[in-house]
């Protein structure tokens, strides 16, 4: 993990949405060594927002906001990538 929001991540659930998914949930996956990750889960979800991508019951939405996410994971790994 870089510590930074993945620039795909908005195109890539629209295109979920497009391809006709019925469920698209993110993750995250925590850098160590970049600061608190509860920041880093935040500016992640302020990132999908800019982006009119934003958290709620899941389904591809004809409204202005855009589409919604179900939930957002978070990948914990093993002590071999806190470095």
């Amino acid at each position: 993990s870089s510590g930074h929001t993945d620039s795909n991540g908005p195109t890539t659930m629209h295109n979920a949405w497009n391809g006709g998914m019925s469920h698209v949930d993110g993750y995250i996956f925590p850098c160590y060594s970049c600061g608190n990750p509860a920041k880093q889960m935040d500016d992640t979800i302020s990132y999908l927002s800019s982006h009119s991508i934003m958290s709620g019951e899941a389904s591809n939405s004809t409204e202005s906001v855009g589409v919604k996410y179900g939930m957002l994971w978070i990948d914990v790994e093993g002590t071999q990538y806190w470095s």
